[in-house]
Parts: C-alpha cells; sequence; structure tokens
C-alpha cells in the first residue's frame, strides 16, 4: 500500500495506524496524528484502518507556554 507519511512517500504493509507506528519503529507516546487532515484520537490508533494513498502526519506534541 502507498502512502505519505510527513510529506514522504512509503510503501506499507501496515493496515493500522498502531501497525503503522511498529513497521516505521516508532514508539506512539507523545505522537499525534492526522490521516488526511482528520485527527485521530490515540485510542482509535488500534483500529483505525489506513486506505491506499492516505496522506499521515505524525506530530509530537510538545509543552509550551
Amino acid at each position: 500500500m502507498n502512502i505519505c507519511v510527513n510529506g514522504e512517500k512509503k510503501d506499507i504493509q501496515s493496515t493500522t495506524i498502531a501497525e503503522l507506528f511498529q513497521e516505521l519503529a516508532v514508539n506512539p507516546r507523545g505522537i499525534g496524528v492526522h490521516v488526511n487532515g482528520v485527527f485521530v484520537h490515540w485510542t482509535k490508533y488500534p483500529t483505525w484502518q489506513i486506505q491506499d494513498q492516505d496522506e499521515i502526519e505524525l506530530v509530537r506534541f510538545i509543552a509550551g507556554g
């Protein structure tokens, strides 16, 4: 399946966001996910189905003020 992650095209085997984290060797703690501009709550990572040609943004949360 071909997707775009943070502007970089990738050919992946993952079918869910949780699997994508594993495939990319990324710790999901503190990471926000947008799929095609839609924010995905972390509780949906195991069930959110990635589709071919999805545009995914992984954003690290940082504290500030």
